[in-house]
């Protein structure tokens, strides 16, 4: 898994106008850490099949890591022209997310990993199917969903706004009692 020694938690923040790619210049320029889930996706107009590109898999949404005060974030964010919005908690204060869950969602959408599909977290809720444990494989350990769907199963990762589902054996999970 993804563990670069430092505890800090995150935010999410939802851009517009698929602007996510803007507001992580901004944010690194300003000296915070961002995270975008991407994706492989072939180049249209490229002539070789193995052509492929990075893109956002889920336009419009950035996670940042929370390095500074909340007085100094809040004064970046504040300052930024990109329209955005961050998500915020019962309290009306930035809802954090664990570094412990980060890791597990910048691990899960890791581009390199074929049978991966992000998805809204409503749609994720919706769907049917068992919490577990990953007890083998490279997912040893997550937390989340199993569902089966068209005869496959899948492994859901819920965090605020996306859902993260991977393809895996159902041999592979341990039902949570």
């Amino acid at each position: 898994m993804v563990n670069d020694g430092q505890d800090n938690s995150w935010y999410a923040i939802r851009t517009y106008h698929c602007k996510e790619m803007q507001l992580v210049d901004y944010l690194q320029g300003r000296g915070l850490s961002c995270f975008v889930p991407m994706t492989y996706v072939k180049n249209t107009n490229a002539d070789s099949m193995d052509d492929h590109r990075l893109v956002p898999a889920i336009h419009n949404f950035v996670f940042v890591r929370k390095t500074l005060p909340d007085r100094d974030i809040q004064r970046i964010f504040q300052e930024c022209c990109i329209m955005m919005s961050v998500y915020k908690n019962e309290h009306n204060e930035y809802y954090e997310i664990s570094n412990h869950e980060m890791n597990e969602i910048r691990f899960l959408c890791d581009p390199s990993f074929a049978d991966v599909k992000i998805i809204d977290s409503e749609e994720a809720e919706a769907k049917t199917g068992k919490e577990v444990v990953v007890v083998q494989g490279p997912f040893k350990g997550l937390q989340g969903k199993l569902i089966r769907q068209q005869r496959r199963y899948y492994f859901i990762k819920t965090v605020i706004g996306i859902g993260i589902m991977v393809r895996i054996s159902r041999w592979y999970c341990k039902v949570i009692a």
